[in-house]
């Protein structure tokens, strides 16, 4: 058991302790106050060791695109991960680390890039990484950042003339995550401040400019910064704020530019523009370490100059210095902060932030993990379970809260009688304990404590003081659950502590019998408890146990109920076809006799065609199926399974093969046998196909044609099995037409057949006859094991009603004795006949009109049987050294005929064959054998021949010797006695 003895309330629970590379299986059950419910298996074995997955990027198909976004905005990346052991995750930019304010969150399922107020710098391709020891994967997102295009880079004058300039340059770094249109080229006179237009729609990377005024020339200017009056004050920003600093200046040639912040270089988050006539630093996403002065430097041949702007950052404090963790409990106190609703025994981590006007500044962490516990209440109520002179044993139950953490142990403290100080006795981990070294005939007080790594809890004392003293107590035996449950072949163990002084007598039943011990169930009854073995449970241990103890102070029971869990048995009876189609089939089954001790919660029906060794299961939850988009004119056949919480128990019978057809065909159209006044016998023919299920009755339908209504009516009201049916209560004179319907075992109804026609109910009457062969005048013979046809053809009306008798005695039914009657001949075919087949036979017919009575004479040739009596060789000198004269009697049995001879046979004692006498059959029944040779022993053996041929050879004689006769043989006499007989030979 991995849980405690009472289990988990939760509904998930971590399995520790477990050895590496060792297979498990887990099972959970339910427990309430009446006890343990079923088993719930976990599918499969549970091998212990780390899984190891290699990781994997869910990146979502959008984010395969390229993903376009507009300057100024927000970039949300979301991936889910997976791996085993969780993988470590790396973001990247073009190969190149993140910038600082990048925001990145990485947790076991899933991480997350953010990235706030996007600008053209930070297009390009991201990059996440995954690793783990399985493996590595990556995948990335392009992002295309739109805004405007950076400066075009190396303008140069490729040639002046007096009257043009060519101008040549290369695109921009950045084109604003567009491709460029086209260029502005603009110009201006040194004489004069101002731009002016030269063309507006540039779509190459030169352009010749013309015409110039000859003569102007390029002015040697030193650098000059036009640094705006409100750049001088300063900037101040908000945290996620953008800085523009844009500074016009002039100088002849273009001055070199450089920016820098507190004498050092700028951060990589910083974007600098550069132009003829200005150039601009820009941050986006400003936060506290952006703050600082910006220092602009302009050099050229002429000279230098430099500005400084000071950028101040308004953003939230810094993280709080040295957070620790004062004291926890599940509701904790004040230090600086009471944090509540914490889940009990659960471990936390804490963070702090300091907040201002501007926002929520960094987190500081505690390091360590701090629980949300607190000392446990007080232990239950406390049980005095023994006592003696020297010893006293308590117990007690848990306490209902232990405070979140777990519980350490009890302590048993005591007090004696006469002092006021309390003392520890002893320690226990468990909720009982026993006292050791008392003082006969003292009084002491107890109590228990329950401590947990936070601390002691109040102390529970007994409710009345104990003398140390022996004491009687009656049994009692601890169960603590009604009912237990174990897997078929697996072994069970129950364990019940036993009280009592003195010591109990225990004993085991089994429903109300005494429990028999054998090799699997072992009983063994300790000082202290009571236990059953089983080894390798079956069904047969299935019961109610009882455990009764008994001592000088009262007797108790209790009961606990075993529940072995196997397999379920095959459902019951056969698959029932209850409907049957072209394309469907409708099943049913009965559950299995045994469920294997829990409830059967599905079933698998299994099809197979007929042509293919093939099954198919379905599963299903009840006994019966209807299986559809079968294939017409093929055969089918089904089997089910039935499925508990251990497994798939056996199948059932498979079920008889059917075709997949339409519903049966009609019946032939009826026609009458037999009418009368009042009743109308009809007969018809069995459907030409009956739908792929036997047919197992018919339904007729009358119509009364003198009814204004023309219905048809049933007329029978119990299953008619037969193709024939006497429709009775009929009117006289009235005519009547009759039709027939067919229902097949699947309950499938055919179509009505085509009506009979018109029947008027009359009487017609005429005396039963009958037309015979005329060899049936003679006596007939037939030979033993040939068939015996008796027939004739037959006459009346009403059709007579036929009987076949022998020695006047209506004939028993056999399976060889066949009987078929039709309206005009009867029939009787006796199979493979023997000797007591011959005799007088009558077939007689009877109706309204009279009795007939034909006789037949049998006779039945058969073989002979064996001849009677012992052979003998007797008399005086019927045996010599080389002749013996051999007798016997003749058969009981002549089979019907003469006998006409035997066939005699004779055994040397050193051989195994017999060999005939005579080559042709003898007469007599007396017969003198030569030939022998002298000194061996012979036998012999005789058989009856008649016309029918050879009967059965007699019983074998005794041995007799050829020799010579010494003295005057004698034949042996027998003498009875009251006790014994005695055989005497005299010479």
């Amino acid at each position: 058991m991995c849980t405690p003895p009472t289990g988990v309330k939760k509904t998930k629970f971590e399995a520790t302790n477990l050895k590496e590379n060792q297979a498990y299986k887990f099972r959970v059950c339910a427990i309430n106050k009446v006890g343990v419910g079923e088993h719930a298996d976990v599918s499969g074995a549970v091998v212990a060791q780390d899984r190891a997955e290699e990781p994997d990027l869910d990146i979502d198909p959008e984010l395969r695109k390229i993903v376009t976004i507009k300057a100024g905005t927000s970039l949300r990346l979301f991936i889910p991960i997976k791996g085993r052991p969780a993988p470590t995750i790396k973001w990247d930019k073009d190969e190149a680390a993140l910038k600082e304010t990048a925001q990145v969150e990485i947790t076991s399922s899933y991480t997350s890039l953010v990235i706030d107020k996007m600008s053209r710098n930070d297009s390009g391709k991201y990059t996440v990484t995954a690793e783990n020891s399985s493996g590595t994967k990556s995948a990335f997102v392009v992002v295309r950042v739109l805004d405007t295009p950076s400066a075009p880079v190396n303008l140069k004058v490729k040639e002046i003339t007096n009257q043009s300039v060519t101008l040549v340059w290369e695109p921009p770094l950045l084109d604003g995550g567009s491709k460029i249109k086209n260029y502005i080229i603009e110009k201006r006179e040194s004489t004069r401040k101002t731009y002016a237009a030269v063309v507006t729609n540039c779509h190459a990377l030169s352009w010749k400019i013309e015409p110039l005024q000859e003569g102007c020339k390029e002015r040697v200017e030193p650098p000059e910064i036009h640094l705006d009056s409100e750049l001088r004050k300063g900037i101040v920003v908000k945290a996620g704020g953008s800085v523009r600093i844009h500074v016009p200046f002039k100088g002849r040639p273009t001055p070199e530019i450089k920016w820098t912040k507190d004498e050092g270089d700028l951060n990589e988050k910083a974007v600098v523009e550069k132009a003829l006539n200005f150039t601009q630093l820009s941050l986006d996403s400003c936060d506290r370490s952006d703050s600082g002065k910006y220092a602009l430097s302009l050099t050229n041949s002429s000279g230098t100059a430099s500005e400084v702007v000071s950028v101040k950052v308004l953003d939230t404090p810094g993280a709080p210095q040295n957070l620790v963790v004062k004291d926890v409990k599940r509701e904790s106190n004040y230090t600086t902060f009471k944090v509540e609703n914490l889940i009990e025994g659960a471990m936390y981590y804490f963070r702090v932030m300091a907040e201002n006007e501007f926002g929520i500044g960094q987190a500081v962490e505690t390091k360590t993990a701090s629980k949300a516990s607190e000392v446990p209440l007080s232990v239950g109520k406390v049980f005095l379970t023994d006592v003696t002179k020297a010893t006293v044993s308590l117990a007690w139950e848990k306490p209902q809260h232990d405070g979140g953490s777990r519980i350490g142990g009890y302590l048993i403290e005591m007090l004696p009688k006469g002092t006021d100080k309390w003392g520890v006795a002893t320690n226990t981990k468990t909720c009982d304990g026993t006292v050791k070294g008392l003082t006969a005939g003292t009084e002491y007080l107890f109590r228990i404590i329950a401590y947990n790594e936070k601390g002691k809890s109040e102390p529970k004392a007994l409710a009345a003081p104990v003398i140390a003293s022996d004491m009687t107590m009656e049994p009692s035996i601890k169960v603590q659950f009604n009912t237990y449950s174990v897997l078929a072949g697996k072994d069970l163990k129950l364990e019940f502590p036993v009280l009592g002084r003195p010591k109990p007598k225990v004993t085991w039943t089994k429903d109300g019998q005494a429990l028999k011990v054998t090799s699997r169930v072992n009983v063994l009854n300790t000082p202290e408890t009571a236990v059953i073995q089983i080894t390798e449970a079956c069904k047969e241990d299935f019961g109610k146990y009882s455990i009764t103890a008994t001592n000088s102070a009262g007797t108790v029971t209790e009961d606990v109920a075993v529940i072995i869990l196997d397999k379920p048995g095959p459902p019951t009876g056969p698959v029932k076809v209850v409907e049957v189609s072209n394309t469907f089939v409708h099943l049913s089954w009965e559950p299995p006799e045994y469920t294997g001790g829990c409830q059967v919660k599905n079933y698998i029906v299994e099809k197979r065609d007929t042509t293919t060794t093939t099954w198919q299961p379905t599963l299903i939850a009840d006994t019966q199926f209807k299986i559809c988009n079968l294939e017409e004119g093929i055969g089918y056949e089904f089997r089910v399974y039935a499925e508990n919480i251990v497994g798939t128990g056996r199948c059932s019978k498979v079920s008889d093969s059917f075709v997949a057809r339409d519903p049966c065909d009609p019946p032939g159209a009826p026609e009458a046998i037999t009418v009368s006044k009042n009743l109308i016998k009809i007969q018809w023919t069995k459907p030409q196909y009956d739908g792929g299920s036997k047919v197992n009755g018919y339904i007729v339908e009358r119509k009364d044609l003198s009814s204004p209504d023309g219905r048809w009516v049933r007329a029978n009201f119990t299953n008619i099995i037969e193709t024939e049916y006497a429709v009775t209560g009929l009117t006289e004179n009235e005519q009547y037409e009759f039709r027939v319907i067919a229902r097949n075992a699947a309950g499938v109804f055919s179509e009505p057949s085509d009506s009979s026609g018109s029947i008027t109910a009359t009487d017609e009457l005429e005396p039963p006859r009958a037309s015979m062969d005329p060899k049936y005048k003679d006596v007939i013979v037939v030979n033993a094991g040939e068939h015996l046809l008796l027939d004739a053809d037959i006459y009346g009306k009403p059709i007579p009603d036929v009987a076949w008798l022998k020695e006047g005695k209506e004939m028993d039914k056999a399976v060889r004795i066949e009987v078929k009657t039709t309206q005009k001949r009867a029939a009787m075919t006796i199979k493979d006949v023997t000797k007591l087949d011959g005799g007088h036979y009558d077939l007689v017919l009877k109706n309204l009109g009279g009795t007939k009575v034909l006789p037949i004479t049998v006779k039945v040739l058969d073989k002979p049987g064996p001849p009677t009596g012992p052979m003998k060789v007797t008399g005086v000198n019927t045996i010599t050294k080389t002749t013996m004269l051999v007798e016997w009697d003749k058969p009981g049995v002549d089979g019907g005929s003469t006998v006409t001879g035997y066939y005699l046979e004779r055994r040397d004692k050193k051989s195994l064959r017999w060999i005939r006498v005579y080559k042709d059959p003898v007469t007599d029944i007396k017969q003198t054998v030569y030939h022998l040779t002298e000194g061996n022993e012979y036998q012999y053996r005789v058989c009856a021949i008649n016309k029918a041929g050879e009967g059965p050879f007699s019983d074998v004689s005794d041995y007799y010797k050829a020799a010579d006769p010494v003295g005057k043989w004698t034949k042996i006499h027998t003498f009875p006695t009251k006790t014994m007989k005695i055989n005497v030979c005299l010479t």
